[in-house]
């Protein structure tokens, strides 16, 4: 089949320009093998301290060596980012420089912070390693980009809650690198802005203790007292945007998932890997988005990158794993079966 003339300028619009780097999560040894595997350029991991993911089973110290080796040696090279992104109290900066210490000796290619006074420490003591702002830095501005590069950071990594207009503002208004992020779960609140997990319970989602507050059932008061789920994201998937994000010329893209199998992640990796390198037909990519809903999914978003498109951002019927449609309920006979007529 032809392409359209559409289908024909976002291909051209596409390759005018460099591919961004692809970041995938990694919250253990086996996933980041599956990430590097299936074609992720870099991996971002968390140690056993100071990690936004403080619940994923993490990297320790030889694990991180092992992998940031691996990596290294691979043609081309690829890259590990070690995450630091969670707000540090004054008493644990000593605990801090230690960590950091060790990440400069492991060679990591950068570290991902979201304190402002550990950037001055990384800047101060350990000039070698490149400074990346978490996403847990709400940069939504050209200000806060700038703000970030006359520090010294080499790349932020924006807020989710923008619109391809916006990423494309601060683009054109700054040098910084760009990373945006293009799949994964959402927070409900503003990145690294929300305190209900600290208010409720006591646990800092900017600590890496999120209790996931949003996910819980709540109840309306009215005469049923009805349970309802009104603040569970769907997860964000930008796949159709990906041209869009490439030609602004995002630095890299980013998949959310530190908490997830090494098999999501593979599947995850592997749909981005082949859409930017294009090697994917419709069927094709139908048939691996069933496979990454079949292994874990709420329904996809795109969120804010188009504004004007009417759809529910939250998904109030359920908190967890969806799965993929495999047919319809087509007759109910109390006692006995459940007819089906399978198939979408």
């Amino acid at each position: 089949m032809k392409p359209t003339n559409t289908e024909r300028s976002e291909n051209e619009a596409f390759y005018s320009y460099s591919k961004p780097e692809l970041v995938a999560p990694a919250g253990n040894r086996e996933a980041a093998y599956a990430a590097f595997y299936y074609g992720a350029d870099a991996i971002y991991i968390g140690l056993k301290d100071f990690s936004a993911r403080a619940d994923a089973e993490n990297f320790d110290v030889s694990d991180a060596e092992e992998i940031i080796a691996f990596a290294h040696a691979q043609i081309p090279s690829k890259r590990v980012f070690v995450a630091i992104n969670t707000l540090v109290k004054d008493r644990e900066i000593e605990d801090v420089i230690n960590l950091l210490q060790h990440i400069e000796l492991l060679g990591a290619d950068a570290v991902i912070v979201q304190d402002i006074g550990i950037i001055e420490i990384v800047r101060k003591y350990f000039p070698s390693l490149r400074i990346h702002v978490s996403t847990q830095a709400a940069i939504h501005n050209s200000g806060c980009a700038k703000a970030f590069a006359e520090l010294g950071c080499k790349r932020i990594v924006l807020a989710r809650e923008l619109t391809l207009e916006e990423v494309k503002s601060i683009r054109e208004k700054t040098n910084i690198e760009i990373e945006a992020f293009v799949h994964g779960a959402l927070c409900y609140s503003y990145s690294g802005l929300c305190l209900f997990s600290s208010h409720k319970y006591g646990r800092s989602g900017n600590r890496g203790r999120c209790a996931y507050c949003c996910r819980e059932m709540f109840y309306r008061e009215n005469e049923r007292n009805e349970p309802s789920l009104p603040f569970s994201m769907k997860d964000f998937a930008a796949g159709e945007y990906l041209t869009r994000l490439c030609t602004i010329g995002v630095s890299a893209l980013k998949i959310e998932g530190r908490m997830k199998s090494p098999l999501y992640v593979a599947a995850v990796t592997d749909y981005y890997r082949r859409m930017l390198d294009k090697k994917m037909n419709k069927d094709e990519k139908e048939k691996r988005e069933n496979e990454i809903k079949t292994i874990f999914s709420r329904p996809w978003t795109s969120f804010y990158l188009e504004p004007d498109k009417n759809e529910m951002i939250t998904d109030p019927v359920n908190v967890g794993h969806r799965g993929t449609l495999i047919g319809e309920v087509g007759k109910i006979i109390k006692d006995k079966e459940i007819r089906m007529k399978l198939g979408p």
